[in-house]
């Protein structure tokens, strides 16, 4: 007898935030998957590290297999449904720039929530050099890949996913921090991540988690 598939459950905040590269690979590993919105900071005491993303993992006749720290979440989620390479070389690749895109996310948030005076140009002048880096070598895999609008491959990967919940976290979410984030990010892209990003917002997989949010395509075009 085959046995169940797991289910899970994302927590989260309503927004793109960490998560979004969660919930593309949630969504195209096929499983049956639910997002919670925890009171907060009501319910921080009850998460495991006291913060989210918390992902749970419910498998039949076993016990609750819970885990935090978003790319802790996204690796375990692509190689339990194998998302990503057997080779650990490649994996560690797309990994790495998963944890890159994490660097750059820090960074905007460095600088944003400062009040001004508070160094905000000097956190600025680093958030926009690690951002450029991360273009400028992005766009060199998706060249070296054919511009097929794929990182890796032919299908979907840990690393688009990481790209897509990178873009639509900045250009997206992270708008309450800073209005014109969007026009700010805009002008860097080249056309192979718009092509990148396009691609990944339309693959059929993907829809049921798409239609569910605002469209990232609509900002990126705006």
């Amino acid at each position: 007898m085959t046995a169940a598939a797991p289910t899970y459950v994302l927590r989260y905040f309503p927004a793109p935030g960490l998560s979004e590269g969660i919930r593309v690979l949630l969504t195209a590993a096929g499983v049956e998957w639910t997002e919670e919105h925890p009171e907060w900071p009501q319910e921080k005491p009850n998460q495991p590290f006291g913060r989210l993303p918390v992902l749970i993992e419910k498998t039949e006749g076993k016990p609750d297999f819970v885990i935090s720290e978003s790319a802790t979440i996204a690796r375990y989620i692509a190689r339990r449904h194998k998302i990503v390479p057997e080779c650990l070389q490649e994996t560690a690749v797309q990994e790495q720039f998963y944890d890159q895109q994490y660097d750059v996310t820090v960074g905007f948030y460095g600088f944003a929530t400062l009040a001004e005076g508070e160094d905000r140009k000097s956190k600025k002048e680093r958030f926009d050099t690690i951002l450029d880096k991360l273009i400028e070598v992005q766009t060199a895999i998706l060249q070296k890949n054919g511009n097929t609008g794929r990182m890796y491959g032919d299908k979907i990967s840990l690393a688009d996913a990481a790209s897509y919940g990178f873009y639509k976290n900045i250009m997206i979410g992270a708008a309450r921090l800073q209005a014109d984030i969007a026009d700010v990010i805009r002008p860097k892209l080249t056309p192979e991540i718009i092509k990148h990003l396009a691609t990944i917002e339309a693959d059929p997989a993907l829809k049921a988690h798409m239609d569910k949010g605002a469209s990232l395509m609509e900002v990126v075009q705006a």
